[in-house]
């Protein structure tokens, strides 16, 4: 097998996974999620994280841990 090296992405964007275990497709719903937070000013992203922080934190606590 020949020798391959690896080729910078175009965009200047690290590839998604560097250990050889491929990323997961995006469907169209998440990418369009994903191109309205980018749109959303700085502090309703801010915003949308704490929410989301502080969901998870409550799902956390929540859950009891199975051994």
């Amino acid at each position: 097998m020949n020798d391959v090296t690896e080729v910078p992405q175009p965009d200047g964007r690290e590839p998604a996974s560097s250990d050889g275990i491929p990323a997961l497709p995006i469907d169209e719903s998440r990418l369009a999620m994903m191109r309205r937070i980018k749109r959303l000013p700085v502090t309703d992203r801010i915003a949308l994280l704490d929410r989301m922080c502080r969901e998870q934190t409550r799902i956390a606590v929540g859950t009891t841990r199975v051994r």
